[in-house]
């Protein structure tokens, strides 16, 4: 029974995911450098995967699929910019003719013309009807999910102002859209080579269902210090005001927010860091650790806030992320992976959903055009009312590039 089941699962297979699998297993082994330049590139990726899931009706465990992808990098001494689109088309169950599965689009610009003056512009597209591809950062749902983030920020001598925007949408009927944004502004009335008093202003808003939930408005003052040219830390204190539809304009409550800059460093340790911890809406905190030096780079972060997820969540939420990544390119293949935890609870009590990612793989240039890659990713999310789902995968794959 056991080799009667072995050569179903093949004989269904698709007519890309097999030999892809095996010409990119044999080609592995091979050694040819890689080339890498700045500019434009256009990919194309030939893919065969296997989906441990349940079988439901004609599906197929084995699909192929193809990804066509284009892309611009620019890195320079004062500034970075990277940009990429690609969509995935599957071919499913036999269909003559691959049907579109995802849409990922990112941007990213950092610049910094002086020490007085830099910059950051960044965004990311999700579109997906498969949970693996969706937005890490937010709940797996079911259909397909339209999510989109942007940030823009400006920092200068006399001040900085950021603005970061959140759009999440379902076709699944039971499900909730979801939209938020917050702006910051902050000014400096007295500043110093050694420091600088501060004086910020911020409005954050949640949107679910086309309803505002949510408004919050905080004023904080407080001095930031420069202990050094990579360290720093700050201080601010002041009260915020919060708004629902419920309840209306609230009493302003006590605000504080305490950040540090360059600590990993300033303790010699090899990582450049962040830390910010503070209170608003609630409690909220953010941390970031990043190396990357001689083909090896390590990040790792952490983030609490109340965010507009929508999906099963029809209020806002207060949302937990953890992530880590590492990729190690000095070997003879390039060995990458990438980890997330997601604990959400509605910020007016509800059941929790916790959402667990993980993904590895390991990739070598083939020929300077040509690169091959296996990977296994890995999704369980779990409602701790009770239900639990979870998907796996491993696929490997062929990558064209035209630089």
């Amino acid at each position: 029974m056991k080799s009667q089941s072995t050569r179903q699962r093949f004989a269904n297979a698709t007519p890309v995911a097999l030999p892809t699998m095996g010409l990119v297993l044999a080609c592995l082994g091979l050694d040819t450098p890689a080339v890498s330049a700045d500019g434009f590139r256009a990919d194309l990726t030939l893919a065969g995967r296997f989906d441990e899931r349940p079988a439901t009706g004609t599906d197929t465990p084995w699909v192929g699929s193809v990804t066509p992808q284009v892309g611009f990098s620019r890195h320079a001494a004062y500034a970075r910019y990277d940009a990429e689109a690609h969509r995935r088309f599957d071919s499913l169950g036999g269909d003559v003719s691959p049907r579109p599965a995802s849409d990922v689009a990112r941007i990213s610009f950092l610049g910094s013309s002086s020490e007085n003056l830099d910059w950051e512009l960044n965004g990311s597209y999700y579109r997906a009807r498969d949970p693996l591809d969706q937005d890490p950062r937010f709940t797996a749902s079911p259909g397909i999910t339209q999510t989109s983030r942007g940030l823009a920020r400006l920092s200068l001598w006399r001040g900085e102002a950021m603005y970061e925007a959140q759009n999440h949408d379902n076709t699944a009927p039971q499900l909730a859209d979801a939209w938020s944004q917050e702006g910051t502004a902050t000014i400096y009335p007295l500043r110093t080579p050694q420091g600088a008093w501060l004086v910020t202003g911020r409005y954050q808003d949640w949107t679910v269902e086309q309803v505002r939930t949510l408004t919050a408005v905080t004023g904080l003052t407080g001095y930031r210090r420069y202990h050094s040219p990579t360290f720093s830390s700050e201080v601010e204190m002041g009260a915020v005001s919060l708004r629902t539809p419920a309840d209306g304009t609230q009493d302003p409550q006590f605000a504080w927010s305490v950040g540090v800059n360059g600590l990993a460093g300033a303790l010699g340790l090899p990582f450049d860091s962040q830390l910010r911890v503070g209170r608003d809406v609630t409690t909220n905190g953010r941390a970031e650790l990043s190396r990357d030096v001689g083909g090896l780079k390590i990040t790792a972060g952490y983030t609490r806030k109340v965010e507009a997820l929508g999906g099963r969540f029809s209020t806002p939420a207060i949302h937990d992320y953890a992530s880590v990544g590492m990729e190690n390119s000095r070997l003879p293949v390039v060995l990458t992976f990438e980890g997330s935890y997601g604990h959400s609870k509605p910020r007016e009590g509800g059941d929790a959903i916790e959402t667990m990612r993980a993904s590895g793989g390991m990739s070598r240039a083939l020929r300077p055009w040509l690169t091959g890659r296996a990977g296994y990713s890995f999704l369980r999310q779990r409602d701790l009312g009770g239900t639990e789902f979870r998907r796996g995968r491993a696929e490997v794959s062929l990558t064209a590039s035209l630089q």
